[in-house]
């Protein structure tokens, strides 16, 4: 009986499906646990430049939470605006680091937790839908190491090395990120899930969603449900609305695919006779309703001021307009042949049972319509942000691409009659293995890119500056406004938590606030405080801050804040002053 069961087992969870999930688990779980680390001086380091660049940030969000209150909406990025911007990942870690969790650990190990849930996702996302262990991993293998012609400038690297094997072993730079080639659709791993940590959290989430609405609607009939059934589901759909009316404060892009994918689904499922119309329609208003009553007020609150007709514009060819390049040619560039073969995997998906084609185009066509979106339009002022959505058109195409890769070979894999028949079986499978080898070979090399922190690193806090952060938490007031350079990796905001009067101005810009006027303040009453003592009272600001870029930026004079307000804290490189 024990020799049966395991047979099952391997035959249901065989080796390589297993080594497959768990060398993820290993790569995530090194990763994260190398993502920071203290140098011989004390400084924190960062092991990834979109770390260094993205988390200052969530830091400057999560310290708000942590140390001022967990109810506080206020911008923790300009002073008098309310905050927007899916804030519900940093939110959790402000959580942790209330109950004693460390101040980054709290964040990485809720990075780590999603890294882990998005892998996990996909696999239940592709398994439901193709189901199809090959298939799954290979659509896995797609989404995560993304990339197009990348390995051309890897291996052009790599002969031109004096020490080849060097060269081989440690790469140069990234090979899905490299203007010069405008080559600007990023790795997935490398772009979203380690510096986006509100993706990290939505994008899972989101999954899990569609994936019951799929099996609900793909399975057994409505009409078939006991009574009983009928209600445990409608309640759980229920359940799901709230979830996705939830999701635009936990990652809005996320938010705005799965509106856009249930829109073609719900076509999708519409009968034809008229009597089973009503039950159609209670089946998705119980979806609909609660996300459009949750959503609404909260889209309203953080987001309407800021969405202007200005946030989302007409821009036609995304990158490729960027670069001046066919849109085409760049697509091929920065994605391979996936698109391609997705194309094709979409014509293969509609012909069985072709009776219902028009239902199982409505299946895949929201994955379609965003790829198109995203090539029409800019969703955010930043024109990177539109990858935010691309990375849920690669949901769908990935999959398609993988399902046409595996049925292919699959068919091809068919024993041949005859030396002549055997010899072509065998050049069709090399051919077919070597385009899938392309299809993520610069994913993969920024993969490994990825774990290999020892080639880049990037101070994020100098020491002096995590022992003034600490100070300032101590000893000064947690609502309190300070006057301070828009340096992404300030310390006053990032880690005491205090409001600005003026974060980083890229991220003002993206987040789409009116910041100009606030911009000018801080200008002219760093120039000189004594003259415009009006603009601090108006801001009714507490302290400042004369740092390295206060001073060389910003104009900043020792002398004239001597005049206006009382030193209370001096370093090597920074001096802080209070104004009342």
């Amino acid at each position: 009986m024990m020799m049966d069961f395991g047979n099952r087992w391997l035959k249901r969870w065989p080796w390589w499906w297993v080594a497959f999930w768990a060398i993820w688990f290993l790569y995530f779980s090194w990763f994260w646990t190398h993502a920071f680390w203290n140098d011989v001086a004390g400084n924190i380091v960062a092991g990834h430049i979109n770390i260094w660049g993205d988390w200052a940030a969530h830091f400057t969000m999560g310290s708000r939470f942590a140390y001022v209150s967990l109810s506080d909406l206020a911008s923790p990025f300009l002073i008098d605006q309310r905050l927007s911007y899916p804030f519900i990942t940093n939110w959790l870690a402000a959580v942790a680091i209330r109950a004693g969790v460390p101040f980054i650990s709290s964040f990485v190990i809720l990075s780590w937790l999603g890294s882990l849930a998005i892998v996990a996702g996909l696999g239940w996302w592709y398994q439901v839908w193709f189901k199809s262990k090959a298939t799954t991993i290979v659509a896995t293998l797609l989404f995560l190491c993304n990339g197009g012609l990348g390995f051309i400038w890897y291996l052009n690297d790599v002969f031109k090395a004096s020490q080849p094997w060097l060269a081989i072993l440690n790469p140069q730079h990234e090979y899905t990120h490299l203007d010069s080639a405008g080559l600007r659709w990023m790795s997935v791993i490398d772009s979203m899930i380690v510096p986006q940590r509100a993706f990290n959290l939505g994008f899972p989430i989101a999954l899990a969603l569609l994936i019951l609405i799929w099996r609900w609607e793909r399975g057994t009939a409505w009409t078939r449900l006991s009574k009983r059934t009928r209600r445990w589901q409608l309640g759980l759909r229920v359940m799901v609305g709230l979830g996705w009316g939830i999701l635009p404060i936990i990652h809005t892009h996320s938010f705005l695919a799965v509106s856009c994918i249930l829109a073609g689904w719900a076509v999708a499922t519409m009968p034809t006779k008229s009597a089973q119309i009503p039950a159609w329609f209670y089946r998705w208003a119980a979806i609909g309703v609660p996300a459009v009553l949750v959503a609404t007020p909260l889209y309203v609150y953080f987001f309407a001021a800021h969405t202007t007709r200005h946030f989302i514009s007409w821009y036609p060819g995304w990158y490729a307009t960027e670069y001046g390049e066919n849109w085409f040619w760049w697509w091929f560039k920065n994605w391979g042949l996936v698109p391609a073969l997705a194309v094709v995997g979409s014509w293969q998906w509609l012909q069985w049972p072709k009776k219902d084609w028009w239902r199982r185009a409505c299946w895949i066509a929201p994955f379609w319509t965003i790829f198109a979106a995203i090539n029409l339009f800019l969703f955010q002022p930043y024109i990177w942000d539109n990858t935010k959505l691309v990375v849920w058109a690669s949901v769908g195409i990935s999959g398609l691409a993988a399902g046409w890769l595996t049925r292919t070979w699959q068919r091809w894999w068919l024993p041949a009659h005859g030396w002549l028949a055997e010899i072509f079986r065998a050049s069709k499978l090399t051919l077919l293995s070597l385009i899938g080898l392309s299809l993520f070979a610069a994913g993969a090399l920024d993969a490994y890119w990825v774990l290999r922190t020892d080639l880049h690193s990037y101070t994020l806090y100098s020491a002096e500056e995590w022992q003034l952060a600490e100070w300032a938490r101590q000893e000064t007031e947690p609502r309190s406004r300070w006057l301070t350079s828009d340096q992404h990796n300030h310390w006053v905001y990032n880690l005491a938590g205090r409001q600005p009067m003026l974060a980083y101005r890229g991220w003002v810009w993206t987040h789409g606030y009116d910041y100009q006027g606030i911009e000018q303040d801080v200008r002219t009453v760093f120039a000189n405080p004594v003259a415009h003592r009006d603009i601090l009272e108006r801001y009714d600001l507490d302290y400042v801050v004369l740092g390295p870029t206060e001073l060389e930026e910003w104009g900043a004079r020792p002398a004239h804040w001597a005049q206006v307000g009382t030193l209370i804290n001096q370093t090597e490189n920074y001096s802080v002053y209070r104004l009342k």
